[in-house]
């Protein structure tokens, strides 16, 4: 059975779904080692028409959001009985950085939502753009839990 899940996670309640799939995979007699990752692409002179004395705190502000993220996640994880290790990553595409994540953490199952805070089209059916790139960046099996309506931003 799986016994490493990488959870990427953007905070969203429609991404937080995706958290009792993971308790569904966990066996008493197993050791399940969850590694939730929040990715952030921080901005630089060069890929944004951000003011210069604007990009550093803006940066610091993401990398604080992400923690603030890393903690509510990890508060929902415990919840369900479950410990995790969480990674605040940064890159550019997001579904690029987690696949280097996947690849490097020797996962073998990457559980997400269908989608997360992305603009939705139709709300029960639709595939968000990070999960549809992880599925096609990741060697491994990808879990996509489909997002219910009654929990949604």
């Amino acid at each position: 059975m799986f016994q490493r899940i990488l959870f990427p996670t953007d905070g969203s309640a429609a991404s937080l779904q995706a958290i009792d799939a993971v308790a569904r995979l966990s066996r008493p007699e197993g050791h399940l080692q969850v590694t939730v990752a929040i990715v952030f692409s921080p901005v630089s002179a060069e890929s944004s028409d951000y003011r210069s004395d604007s990009i550093e705190p803006h940066n610091a502000w993401l990398r604080s959001e992400s923690q603030r993220i890393a903690k509510r996640v990890e508060d929902e994880f415990r919840s369900r009985n479950l410990t995790t290790v969480t990674k605040i990553l940064e890159g550019r595409p997001v579904s690029a950085a987690l696949a280097q994540e996947a690849a490097a953490g020797h996962h073998d199952l990457v559980v997400m939502s269908s989608r997360g805070l992305g603009q939705q089209h139709d709300k029960l059916r639709y595939l968000g753009s990070v999960t549809e790139h992880v599925i096609r960046r990741v060697s491994i099996p990808v879990l996509v839990v489909p997002v219910t309506e009654e929990d949604e931003d």
